[in-house]
């Protein structure tokens, strides 16, 4: 429960991480760094131009 809590804290749309317009908050993707590597992060922040709706 610690744990969704802060994460909830960290992107709340009132006290959360404010990226500049261009950037956003994602929570709960992975990241591909290798072809065996998969981390999933908590929360990334990213271009906004990198996300599509069209992603899985």
């Amino acid at each position: 429960m610690f744990h969704m809590l802060v994460i909830s804290l960290l992107i709340g749309e009132e006290h959360g991480i404010r990226p500049p317009s261009d950037l956003m908050v994602a929570r709960e993707v992975t990241v591909t760094p290798g072809m065996r590597q998969r981390p999933g992060p908590d929360i990334v922040i990213v271009k906004k131009a990198a996300l599509t709706s069209l992603q899985t």
